[in-house]
């Protein structure tokens, strides 16, 4: 018997190996038709213009979903709601553009989405070419035809000159002060103008402690339970302004804190926030569920001070009848101390 050789038997065995990896490297032919799915479009109007995907959106009332025209399609069929296609289609279309609910090549007729329970929904396709290949695909649609319930109307915004008269600026009113317990009024005869504001007025009074390290209330009837909005407006007119004390940080330190709970605005100084006779604004939002919104105002440093106090109330506070710049809420009457020194030096 011949001896083997080798180099023929080496040669056969990559020749099996490249015939195996050329078996294992032939895959199924794709559709020339598979591009990813059917691009169906959702329209308002039966004319089909304009339109948008329908893959993803969310419809209501009447609409208008359609396969736009493509080449070489020769029918395209429509199951809502039923992935797996089975039985009659809801709809077979065989021109285009092909239509879910029917229609003309002038005007789809339209699917009533108040029919289908609201939610997602699945519609899926089967188009068929003239070559006899079929691609099918899924789209993803939201029907929502519960309307959203519209935004609250807030509440009327209270406003409050705090230490000074009624005032309107910028077209909007400020009440007189009212509603404080202790403290006094205060006003710098010299200082005349306020930066950072067109609502110089505003700021040329405030509302102080009588004495250092004093403190004072402002309380105002919270008839409806709710988150209550409260900015307050501060100036520093005596210390470093015309006619006060020396300036500088530290000279005034106060904390405020609303309803009792974590203080809002601890260790304030308004001078060396914004410097003296500079308006700014901090603002606050509370919970009130006892009827009254309160506020304490108290110094670690001389006395604490405001010049003046929004609050914009929640949904369905009453709002004031005669006077349209006041509530019809039992606000609490000055002190009679903040009465008599309402002009009294500082």
């Amino acid at each position: 018997m011949p001896p083997a050789r080798p180099g023929r038997r080496l040669a056969g065995a990559a020749t099996v190996a490249a015939l195996v990896a050329a078996s294992m490297s032939v895959a199924t032919p794709a559709s020339a038709h598979d591009t990813g799915g059917v691009a169906l479009q959702v329209s308002m109007s039966a004319g089909r213009s304009p339109s948008s995907s329908l893959g993803g959106a969310t419809v209501s009332g009447t609409v208008y979903a359609f396969l736009p025209t493509a080449p070489d399609i020769s029918s395209v069929r429509f199951w809502l709601d039923n992935p797996s296609m089975s039985g009659t289609p809801r709809q077979t279309e065989r021109e285009a553009p092909y239509d879910l609910a029917g229609g003309t090549a002038a005007a789809a007729n339209g699917l009533d989405t108040r029919t289908l329970a609201e939610g997602t929904h699945t519609l899926s396709t089967a188009v068929t070419y003239t070559d006899g290949d079929t691609v099918s695909g899924e789209t993803m649609f939201t029907v929502d035809n519960v309307p959203d319930a519209p935004a609250p109307t807030p509440g009327p915004v209270l406003r409050v000159n705090a230490g000074g008269g009624a005032v309107t600026t910028g077209g909007v009113t400020w009440s007189a002060e009212s509603g404080f317990t202790g403290g006094k009024s205060y006003r710098n005869p010299q200082v005349t103008q306020i930066a950072g504001t067109t609502d110089d007025a505003l700021y040329l009074d405030e509302h102080s402690a009588t004495t250092d390290k004093g403190s004072f209330s402002y309380s105002v009837a919270a008839p409806v339970a709710g988150s209550y909005t409260v900015r307050l407006h501060f100036a520093e007119i005596y210390h470093g302004a015309t006619g006060g004390g020396p300036g500088g940080a530290g000279k005034r330190v106060f904390s405020v804190n609303l309803e009792g709970g974590a203080v809002e605005l601890p260790n304030f100084d308004i001078y060396a926030a914004v410097g003296a006779m500079t308006a700014t604004t901090r603002t606050f939002t509370v919970p009130v569920t006892d009827g009254r919104l309160d506020m304490a105002f108290t110094a670690t440093v001389d006395q604490p001070s405001v010049a003046a106090i929004e609050v914009q109330t929640p949904a369905g506070t009453p709002t004031s009848t005669g006077d349209p710049t006041l509530f019809a809420w039992d606000t609490r009457m000055p002190s009679p101390i903040g009465r008599s020194e309402a002009r009294a030096p500082r």
